[in-house]
Formats: C-alpha cells, sequence, structure tokens
C-alpha cells in the first residue's frame, strides 16, 4: 500500500472555548488553519429550529455572533456536559444561555425550541466541521483521528467523546490524556539532546485550561518522549475514578445520535464575518501556533 493510500491520522484538541485539528508530517506538527489563517475554531453551535424538519446548523464563528442576540439557541461549553447526569451539571445550568433537561438513560438533553440534542450530537457538529477543514486543507477524505481530552475525564465522558467522534463519521483511534497530548509534543525532537548530553531531568506538563489541573511528569532520557504519570502499561491513559457514591451517567452511543442534514453544517467559513477577538485565554496562544 503507498502512502497516499493510507488513512491519514489526525489530531484534534476538542475544546470547552476553541477546538483545532493538526496532523503531522516530515516537518513536524502542523496545526490547520482556515481561509482567514486563524487555527481556532469556537467550539460554539447556533441551532436555528425549521418546525418539524432538521434544524439548520452552524459552526465557529458564524454561531458565535449569535451567543448575544440568540443565546438561547447557541450552544457553548458543551464539553461540560458530556458523559453527565443532570446531577453532575445542575450547579452549572446557570451559567448557560440555552435549556439543559433530563434525558434517557441518566443523561443530559439540550432543549432548542421543541427540540432534544445531545451534548455528543452538538460536539458531532464542531467535530464534522475540524473534519471539514482537514479534508479541504489535505486534498483528501479523513476518516481518523486521535483525540485529546482532561485527564480528569471518567469513563462515559471518554464513551461520549469517542460517540461524537463516530458520529461525525470519524473512528477514533486512540483518547489521549490532553497532558500527556502536550508531554509527547515536548517529547518530539528531543532525542538527538537526551543522546549527547546523557539525558535530560524530569518533565512537568501542567494543563491550564480552566478547570482541573492534571499534570503528566515523565522523563526525556533515551530519546524517549515524557508519559504521563498513572498511565497504564501499553500506554492506554488512565480512567478518572468516580466520586464514592456516585455512578457515572451511561454515554449515548453513537447509534442513537440522528446524523445530520447535507448542507446544513459545517458552514462554509469563506463568507463569514465577524470579530475574532475572544476572551483573553491560554487557548488564544493557539492562534500563534506553526500551521
Amino acid at each position: 500500500m503507498s502512502t497516499t493510500d493510507r488513512d491519514i491520522i489526525v489530531g484534534i484538541d476538542l475544546g470547552t472555548t476553541f477546538s483545532l485539528v493538526a496532523y503531522a508530517d516530515q516537518r513536524g506538527p502542523q496545526v490547520i488553519r482556515d481561509e482567514r489563517g486563524d487555527a481556532r475554531l469556537p467550539s460554539v453551535v447556533h441551532i436555528e429550529p425549521r418546525g418539524d424538519g432538521p434544524p439548520k446548523v452552524t459552526v465557529g464563528w458564524e454561531a458565535r455572533e449569535h451567543l448575544i442576540e440568540r443565546p438561547e439557541t447557541t450552544v457553548y461549553s458543551v464539553k461540560r456536559l458530556m458523559g453527565r447526569s443532570i446531577r453532575d451539571v445542575e450547579h452549572e445550568l446557570g451559567y448557560l444561555g440555552y435549556k439543559v433537561v433530563p434525558g434517557p438513560r441518566d443523561t443530559v438533553r439540550i432543549q432548542i425550541g421543541d427540540q432534544l440534542f445531545s451534548p455528543e450530537q452538538v460536539s458531532a457538529w464542531i467535530l464534522a466541521a475540524l473534519k471539514k477543514r482537514a479534508e479541504r486543507h489535505l486534498g483528501r477524505p479523513v476518516r481518523k483521528a486521535v483525540i485529546t481530552v482532561p485527564a480528569y475525564f471518567d469513563d462515559a465522558q471518554r464513551q461520549a467523546t469517542r460517540d461524537a467522534g463516530q458520529a461525525a463519521g470519524l473512528d477514533v483511534v486512540r483518547i489521549i490524556n490532553e497532558p500527556t497530548a502536550a508531554a509527547l509534543a515536548y517529547g518530539i525532537g528531543v532525542r538527538q539532546i537526551a543522546a549527547s548530553d546523557g539525558g535530560q531531568p524530569p518533565s512537568v506538563v501542567r494543563e491550564a485550561d480552566g478547570g482541573q489541573p492534571p499534570s503528566a511528569v515523565g522523563e526525556a532520557d533515551g530519546g524517549q518522549p515524557p508519559s504521563a504519570v498513572g498511565e497504564a502499561d501499553g500506554g492506554q491513559p488512565p480512567s478518572a475514578v468516580t466520586p464514592p457514591g456516585a455512578s457515572p451517567p451511561r454515554a449515548q452511543r453513537a447509534s442513537d445520535i440522528p446524523q445530520p442534514v447535507e448542507g446544513d453544517w459545517p458552514p462554509s467559513q469563506s463568507g463569514a464575518t465577524g470579530p475574532h477577538s475572544g476572551p483573553s485565554q491560554a487557548t488564544d496562544a493557539r492562534r500563534d501556533l506553526p500551521g
């Protein structure tokens, strides 16, 4: 099989505020930018009900413009709802402009008008927009992806992320902890240094993403990339421990997620307009990543 026949595996950071997609080639990791040169995609979805038919869905910068005027139909921070029950998120509902209601199997649903949507479905729209961006940049279909998640995500939240990827048409070949991904990126390029000077001291990579700050500690000795503390043998990411007395909600299966209507999403970003200045956050630094 030739190199051009092999499936490309892209890396996706499905963030709470912004998301991005990247790939690696001979030059190293390459973040894929949109037509305007921005690597970020706001993790915002605007859902416009259309009677009994499927809704009109826009994603990213265009959807973000509706946050002020149409907060009840504009979904943001959906990552906080993934794989969680209504009891888990009830303390956060006051900060959301849209309505969140209990769903089947101890999950949550987002209510837009008379229609209900799962967090996995909304996240699938974001992932599909990133998939389309990667396909446009690479000039070929993208079917596989590695997706990063916070280190504290439990099994239900990780499965919900996989289901969202599958609903977006992606085979999620690996779920990696965010600090682990950063540590692996740090390990790229240190092999020759480690071999020449007898090794490097352990490195600590700490996540600063507004939530819980997990860390990864690893050695760059001998050219091996750092690995996250607590990872199981074989490189599988650890699962977060469910608090005593709490049972993790069952994640919705990808087969239960309605498939999107062709042409409704992701939106064409060539005609999108609007401000690009977002909140001052660590995620804003992604615009400076090499692309």
